[in-house]
């Protein structure tokens, strides 16, 4: 044969070996695309057949194998695994031209890229419960009266090791609270929705100012009981220590109602008890 040969001919009298049928040599020499699937299934194929891009790829998946390498070169990105996942997809796809790379690769670089996919794909559906979790307990906190978290606390919060959807939720709640309202304790599965309510009417009570002493134990019980303002107000300056002044605003109040001839102006244990919780709260500050 002349030597002058085109690239194009000599690759159609590679096909033309004994083994094939005249069908099946027809069919390779007509379809270059097929020939090239053809001969890569058979263990032929070259690297120098790969466009650049792609011998970037092979090289990627062959490094993790190759003992010479350190062990930080031979680590594949992700945007590597991301590729030869879709071409892996599109192996079958008439128009596809990169088949080559992948039936290139040895057995055990497929069971390698496929542990790699699997667990890829496992961290995008972590992700995605986490991020549902953390928007439900953003839900929560809004409807608690406190004000929604921000890109940097999902940003923090998406770190967390805890993957149990329903645990991250609460816990972000808790922690949301606890830094905005300044709620002690846990919260339970039980008690959610209590807990809601109970910081909504805390709030409430006390025009937004942070308090101390209670729990998230408190903000449930407040919740369940649906207890009024007044209730509300008594169980804060209990928790925060004003339990002795409480007993002498419901004595002096007391004693003015029976006091009738008194010209002095008549104040309610309600309207002296706000007063008290006020100024007992001045010093705190707002919830966010």
């Amino acid at each position: 044969m002349d030597e002058a040969q085109t690239g194009t001919n000599k690759t159609v009298l590679d096909w033309n070996k004994k083994g094939s049928v005249p069908d099946e040599r027809l069919s390779l020499r007509i379809d270059a695309q097929e020939a090239n699937r053809y001969q890569a299934k058979a263990g032929k194929a070259k690297l120098g057949e790969l466009s650049p891009s792609l011998k970037s790829l092979r090289k990627k998946v062959r490094n993790p194998f190759d003992e010479e390498e350190d062990d930080n070169d031979g680590a594949m990105d992700e945007e590597a695994i991301r590729v030869l996942r879709e071409l892996e997809m599109n192996a079958n796809d008439a128009s596809n031209n990169d088949t080559t790379l992948l039936n290139s690769l040895t057995s055990s670089e497929r069971h390698f890229i496929d542990q790699r996919s699997n667990i890829a794909n496992q961290r995008m559906e972590e992700n995605a419960g986490k991020l549902n979790a953390l928007q439900q307990s953003d839900t929560l906190s809004r409807k608690s009266g406190i004000t929604k978290m921000t890109n940097d606390d999902y940003a923090n919060r998406m770190q967390d090791a805890i993957y149990n959807p329903r645990r991250l939720r609460e816990q972000s709640f808790e922690e949301n609270v606890a830094k905005k309202v300044g709620l002690k304790g846990h919260i339970t599965k039980h008690n959610t929705g209590a807990v809601v309510k109970g910081v909504k009417k805390i709030n409430e009570t006390t025009n937004r100012k942070k308090v101390k002493g209670l729990t998230m134990d408190d903000a449930a019980k407040v919740g369940k009981q649906k207890m009024s303002k007044n209730a509300t107000a008594e169980l804060i300056l209990k928790k925060s220590g004003q339990t002795a002044r409480l007993t002498e605003i419901k004595m002096k109040t007391a004693t003015s109602r029976k006091n009738t001839d008194s010209k002095k102006p008549k104040r309610s244990y309600s309207a002296e008890m706000k007063k008290l919780l006020k100024a007992s709260l001045q010093k705190n500050g707002a919830v966010r």
